[in-house]
Parts: structure tokens; C-alpha cells; sequence
């Protein structure tokens, strides 16, 4: 093999562990928000659980939480 072709070899194995790198580094960095996200959304689901049990209507809940009145009377 030629010094030409050897270092091509090379460069190409560099390129593709960068490219492995980024896109696991990608696929970390969707599931962090992904489970911030679920998080979030699990949190509101339980403040609108305690608003309820304390009185509030759905309509308040609803404006506070971001939560449709539908959800809400799910609960």
C-alpha cells in the first residue's frame, strides 16, 4: 500500500469515528431533552392533581399548568 492510499485509509477511520462521536453524542443530547420534556409534563399533571384536591377550578388549573380543562377532569 502507498503512502497516498495509507493515509486516505487513515483520514476515512478519523472521519468516521467523528461521526460515530457526534452522532452519539446527538442521540445523548435528544434523550436528556426527551426526558425533560416527560418530566415537565409529569410535574404539571401532579400540581394540577394538588390544585384540584385543593379546590381550584379547572379553568385555573387549566391557565396555570398549561393543561387542557380536558386533562384536568381526567384527573
Amino acid at each position: 500500500m502507498g503512502k497516498k492510499t495509507s493515509k486516505h485509509i487513515r483520514a476515512a477511520a478519523v472521519n468516521a469515528d467523528r461521526d460515530i462521536t457526534n452522532a452519539i453524542n446527538t442521540a445523548r443530547k435528544e434523550a436528556k431533552e426527551e426526558g425533560m420534556a416527560e418530566g415537565m409534563e409529569k410535574a404539571h399533571y401532579e400540581t394540577a392533581r394538588k390544585m384540584k384536591a385543593k379546590g381550584f377550578d379547572s379553568k385555573e388549573i387549566a391557565e396555570l399548568t398549561g393543561l387542557t380543562e380536558q386533562e384536568i377532569k381526567l384527573l
